[in-house]
């Protein structure tokens, strides 16, 4: 019975021997994607930006996986910007659409991985992400230019994979890649669906 009492302790330390609260920070490349449309002119572009952050959580430990309850916040200097003729059926005017982060995102994500070596894991995520928003259209016709502005609150979904090594016990470090799908934003009768393709690099510390 002492035999099978110390091996269910040690199995239960075991699992959950990284247990706990982390935090950390990371820099990265946003690789943007924008498509708009004004009526039935479409324009679609993509747009390359710097982001950086940090994110904490709490990580509990199985035997053979891992789960995470995580929350991150970030800036991206990505500005996704298109020009479109202002009317198809008049060969004069432009239509420029631009958006830009108009402060910090913040993500709420869950991540599940698994061990693949002695210091290195490979996780899956999945979360939702909150960005506020600024955009401005800039209507330019011969003698005349209007701009209109509008800032909102984006909603969107948040997908990704990546891979973790750690150093010692309480420090890791880590490469990311998600991809953002933002809910549909408009500006009087311009239609606007963004998402990102986001790949960063990170340093952890486990309390």
């Amino acid at each position: 019975m002492k035999k099978i009492l110390t091996a269910l302790g040690l199995l239960i330390s075991s699992s959950t021997m990284a247990t706990g609260f982390y935090a950390g920070g990371q820099l990265g490349t946003d690789f943007g994607i924008s498509h708009f449309n004004v009526g039935n002119n479409k324009s679609d572009n993509k747009d390359t930006g710097m982001t950086y952050g940090i994110y904490g959580g709490y990580r509990y430990d199985f035997n053979t996986f891992f789960v995470a309850g995580e929350l991150e916040c970030y800036k991206s200097t990505t500005k996704t910007k298109n020009t479109l003729q202002a009317n198809p059926n008049v060969a004069v005017g432009q239509m420029t659409v631009e958006n830009t982060q108009d402060g910090n995102s913040a993500a709420l994500q869950i991540l599940a991985g698994l061990p693949i070596g002695d210091s290195t894991e490979v996780y899956a995520l999945l979360g939702a992400i909150r960005t506020p928003m600024q955009t401005t259209a800039t209507l330019s016709l011969p003698g005349v230019t209007s701009v209109h502005k509008q800032t909102s609150d984006l909603n969107g979904k948040v997908f990704g994979f990546g891979v973790q090594y750690r150093i010692n016990d309480q420090v890791a470090a880590r490469l990311n890649y998600k991809y953002v799908a933002y809910e549909e934003l408009k500006l009087n009768d311009i239609t606007s669906k963004l998402a990102s393709h986001i790949v960063s690099i990170g340093a952890q510390y486990s309390f």
